[in-house]
């Protein structure tokens, strides 16, 4: 993992956005504010850093708003982690 391209795909409005969509079909309220307060925890995802590091290195324009960079599926599961990792445990 390069902090670089991590730092570029944390601060990546449309990936952003895509994850606000998604946070939304998941109950989640204010998404956007929801994605942007998680973009470190979204940039570390598995897989994300290098997909994001081969777009860029292969030229691809807006590599956040691209479904073959990081799929929706991925985003999907990223989100997913998150609230999982966010909920308080069951007693």
């Amino acid at each position: 993992m390069s902090y670089t391209t991590q730092a570029q795909l944390s601060n990546d409005s449309e990936l952003i956005i895509r994850v606000a969509a998604c946070a939304a079909t998941q109950n989640i309220k204010q998404p956007e504010t929801w994605a942007w307060d998680r973009k470190w925890e979204l940039s570390a995802q598995p897989g994300w850093d290098e997909s994001y590091a081969y777009a860029i290195n292969t030229g691809v324009e807006h590599p956040g708003s691209q479904n073959t960079v990081i799929s929706d599926a991925q985003i999907l599961a990223g989100v997913q982690a998150i609230i999982a990792a966010e909920a308080p445990p069951v007693s």
